[in-house]
């Protein structure tokens, strides 16, 4: 376990443990785990007025954030490897992108044995819930920022997706 070394009323050093609850522990290995896992030199994520930072060494990083929904939430992300640019779906007319408002884990439905939000060929208006992205744990709504018909969806269930990544394409218009 890794030591911090801070002057206790006594003189003497504590452990991290020590200064930080196991649940901050539990989401601080939650953070590595997840950095490692998808490959990001760094990553943060913010709750409720704290940050936590994971940085992994040796790795070249470019900077990406990822800001979350009004709830608190936001993430900080660096990955480890930059991306090739993401083609432009929504350059077609009549084709709007519903695309990733964080970087997280997309479902399609609430719960795995339940139906999806949407499906194609279902029409939605703004605001109607499209998906749900999973972030430490978080779940926050994706949803349709434009009245349309959905044509498709582009990102996998249960497939991590990165901010900005489209998700799902709607034919707009008549």
């Amino acid at each position: 376990m890794a030591e911090s070394r801070h002057g206790s009323e006594a003189g003497g050093t504590q452990s991290l443990s020590a200064l930080v609850d196991e649940k901050v522990l539990a989401t601080i290995r939650d953070v590595a785990r997840l950095a490692r896992e998808q490959g990001l030199a760094e990553l943060a994520v913010c709750e409720g007025g704290v940050e936590i930072r994971v940085e992994l060494e040796g790795c070249a990083a470019s900077p990406v954030a990822a800001a979350g929904p009004a709830t608190g939430t936001r993430a900080v992300v660096r990955a480890a490897e930059p991306e090739a640019p993401a083609p432009q779906l929504d350059a077609e007319p009549g084709i709007h992108l519903v695309r990733a408002p964080m970087v997280g884990v997309f479902y399609r439905a609430p719960m795995p044995d339940a139906p999806p939000f949407t499906k194609e060929g279902d029409h939605v208006a703004p605001g109607d819930v499209m998906g749900l992205i999973e972030a430490m744990k978080i779940f926050n709504e994706v949803q349709a920022d434009a009245p349309g018909r959905v044509v498709e969806f582009l990102a996998k269930d249960e497939e991590f997706v990165s901010l900005g990544q489209p998700l799902v394409k709607l034919k707009t218009g008549p």
